[in-house]
């Protein structure tokens, strides 16, 4: 099962650990200087943390979600 992203854009995916960008969901600027993960199962929707733009500044957050 493939995973979806919440404020991020998908990298990698191995069925256990999704490595993604984080993309800002009030300015669109996707942080592609900065790749983090995070593991996630089946039927999973999890917190991949906060995360702040630095562009705008403002701070979001990210979830992961495997259904």
């Amino acid at each position: 099962m493939q995973a979806v992203a919440e404020n991020a854009v998908i990298i990698s995916d191995d069925g256990n650990y999704v490595r993604y960008h984080p993309r800002c969901p009030h300015c669109g600027k996707v942080h592609e200087n900065l790749t983090s993960g995070v593991g996630c199962g089946n039927g999973i929707v999890a917190s991949a943390g906060f995360h702040t733009c630095y562009q705008c500044h403002k701070s979001f957050q990210v979830r992961i979600i495997r259904r």
